[in-house]
This record gives structure tokens, sequence and C-alpha cells, in this order.
């Protein structure tokens, strides 16, 4: 079976970890197909892999409301 969505984000993500703007774009990008749980999962997921180097990291989310389509 393929990847999934959020496999596939983290890998993404791991690849753009030198880059904390970059980081950010992708992750929120990625709003746009995850869903909740999956949104919830990569937010630890993105704190405990990659904050250490990245500090500090915002969840990209703009007024409360994250941005989905």
């Amino acid at each position: 079976m393929g990847k999934s969505m959020l496999d596939y984000t983290k890998q993404v993500l791991e690849k753009m970890s030198f880059d904390k703007f970059l980081v950010q774009k992708e992750w929120g990008k990625s709003l746009q197909w995850l869903m909740e749980p999956e949104m919830k999962e990569l937010e630890r997921w993105v704190h405990a892999t990659l904050g250490k180097s990245l500090r500090p990291i915002y969840p990209p989310v703009y007024s409360g409301i994250p941005f989905r389509n």
C-alpha cells in the first residue's frame, strides 16, 4: 500500500528542515489535504522531530483559523 499524505508530508518536512520558512510553508500547504486528527499528529511530530533545530516554530494558523479550502 502507498504512503499516506501524512507520511508524505513528514518526509517533505524532514527534507526542508534546513529552513524554518520552508517548513512552515510546506506545513501550511499540508493543511489543505490533512484531516483534523492528522493535523494534530503532524504538529506533535514537527515539535518532537524538528522543534529543537527550528525553535521557535509555530503551526501555520492565522487568526486562529487554519487555512483550508
